[in-house]
């Protein structure tokens, strides 16, 4: 941030973008936070750099969602204060994030040091835009993204950017995407994508004029490929810059979840309270490696049982949960052994077991597709 930031008083730095009074100012702010956050393509845990901080709204928010953050600004005031508003809320984990003032244009981080970087309307204070962008291509890991919410290129003659050079000496640039795409080209990046949304706001149809523009009848506002363009271009954009490699895919970041399960016999009757043991010969086939040591935020493989009424309605899903001995690469095979016991007061009837594998916090395999073993057995009378 720049000298702009110091006009912020405490209060309003802790609040910030949630101010009384602010009104589609807060929304905008969220809407661009959300849109970035979920191009960011990270996974909970993962390490994210809030790149020009100020208030650091965006890592309470990325905290919030199971990311650990580093905020960099140049302002220390301001991150006193962001350090402050982590410990506001009991719900927040201030051990996942750090604060680090420092320049923009020189990055005090290791090479490939982060798996993403979330830019909200910083970039733009930078004198130097090729050499901003060339420190976070440096530090992001392969296949990373650096995702960017900026004003367009009206910015820099905007009536608030020229009272905040007024006022406050601020550096207040224009953003051009041209120009953004050929810098990131030349330093490194593989791709550029852009977000083609534009802000709530502009965009509300009745009922009617939608039906009529659903069958072709009329247009709608905002929808038309080159008026997309011109937002995007002169008014504000989300783009993404991605990192050349291929990120690693383990079970923190899953492609397809996919296993062969193969099972010892298990007893046609069971009674209530007794221990039922499940043997498994399991083989990843998939293309994901699976990772075993459990991690607070999920992403490690286990074996799993649902216990299932006859018709297949769930009864539970958290029997019989077994920890992998290794994590398993793709290919390979792995011995589990899972030991339950039905309640004792479990009533009599027809019952069906589904034996599946569990990435946890993520997904059950099955919801990929990936086949279960099913058993059905008997509790008597």
């Amino acid at each position: 941030m720049t000298e702009f930031a110091k006009s912020y008083t405490r209060e309003a730095a802790l609040r910030f973008p949630l101010l009384p009074g602010a009104g589609g100012v807060a929304w905008r702010y969220i809407f661009d936070w959300a849109v970035a956050g979920e191009a960011l393509h990270c996974a909970p845990g993962d390490l994210v750099l809030e790149f020009g901080s100020g208030t650091s709204y965006a890592s309470e928010l990325l905290n919030r969602v199971g990311y650990r953050t580093v905020a960099l600004d140049l302002d220390v005031e301001m991150l006193t204060f962001a350090r402050e508003r982590m410990g506001l809320d009991s719900r927040l984990i201030p051990a996942w994030a750090s604060y680090t003032a420092g320049d923009g244009q020189r990055l005090p981080f290791a090479d490939a040091s982060f798996d993403g970087v979330i830019c909200l309307n910083a970039l733009h204070h930078m004198p130097d835009y090729t050499a901003a962008l060339s420190e976070i291509r440096r530090i992001v890991k392969p296949g990373a993204r650096a995702v960017f919410s900026e004003p367009g290129s009206r910015h820099a003659d905007s009536p608030e950017s020229r009272l905040a050079r007024e006022q406050f000496d601020a550096i207040e640039r224009s953003i051009f995407l041209d120009e953004i795409h050929r810098m990131a080209r030349s330093i490194g990046f593989e791709t550029m994508y852009v977000k083609p949304q534009v802000y709530a706001d502009m965009v509300q149809l009745d009922y009617g004029k939608l039906n009529r523009y659903r069958f072709n009848l009329s247009t709608a506002p905002y929808t038309r490929p080159d008026q997309i363009a011109r937002f995007l271009e002169d008014s504000h954009s989300v783009f993404i810059l991605q990192a050349p490699g291929q990120r690693p895919r383990t079970s923190q970041r899953p492609g397809v979840l996919r296993a062969a399960i193969s099972v010892a016999p298990l007893p046609a009757q069971v009674r209530p309270g007794q221990e039922i043991a499940v043997h498994a010969v399991v083989t990843n086939t998939g293309d994901t490696l699976w990772l075993a040591k459990p991690r607070e935020l999920g992403g490690f493989v286990t074996l799993g049982v649902k216990l299932c009424q006859a018709d297949g309605r769930l009864l539970s899903d958290s029997l019989g949960r077994t920890l992998l001995e290794h994590d398993v690469a793709v290919g390979q095979k792995i011995e589990a052994r899972s030991v339950f016991s039905l309640p004792s007061t479990f009533l009599s009837g027809n019952y069906l077991l589904r034996i599946d594998m569990v990435d946890e916090q993520v997904a059950w395999f099955d919801q990929h597709g990936s086949p279960v073993v099913e058993h059905r057995f008997l509790v008597p009378a």
